[in-house]
């Protein structure tokens, strides 16, 4: 996979640093079963200042995803997952399987989903299942960041949302 951007974007030599995340720089999981491509995303999102993490499939995705979730101690909050961008072919879980456990699991966590071999139909049909957005490999740096856009204001109503119900049931 490469975003598509100017060559000297990439060249860690003579480019710019990737910047550190920091404690409230919202976290990213990127999901693909190829190495090379969920770590390129990934390490394009540090430097975008993301906290970027990465799973292989699905099933270590939910488990990456339950674990930030409940992962806190006294001095560190757990920090759950904003966005999980998730490719669609993947082994055990699938993408498609992954989007909806995750609408039913993790409700606030925002999904985008890519895939190599777009079509309108399973565009729509992500995007019935609460895909945020259908994005097609190689990525072009400018949709993605549009569509991360999209997915942090979505997952930051569905937060909020979330919160105030609970505010509402406890009274």
């Amino acid at each position: 996979m490469r975003l598509t951007t100017p060559p000297s974007r990439h060249n860690h030599a003579a480019g710019p640093a990737a910047r550190p995340a920091n404690a409230n720089a919202p976290r990213i999981l990127v999901v693909d079963d190829d190495p090379i491509v969920a770590e390129s995303l990934a390490e394009w999102l540090r430097e975008e200042g993301y906290d970027a993490a990465t799973a292989m499939d699905g099933a270590e995705a939910l488990e990456s995803l339950k674990s930030a979730e409940t992962t806190q101690s006294a001095n560190q909050p757990s920090r759950p997952f904003a966005v999980v961008i998730s490719d669609m072919a993947m082994p055990t879980i699938d993408g498609p399987e992954l989007l909806r456990r995750i609408g039913k699991e993790h409700p606030t966590t925002a999904v985008l989903m890519l895939t190599g071999y777009g079509t309108i139909e399973s565009a729509v049909e992500m995007v019935r299942h609460g895909a945020v957005d259908y994005l097609t490999k190689p990525l072009v740096e400018s949709e993605l960041r549009l569509a991360l856009s999209r997915a942090l204001r979505q997952q930051a109503l569905a937060a909020e949302n979330d919160s105030l119900r609970k505010q509402l049931d406890s009274r």
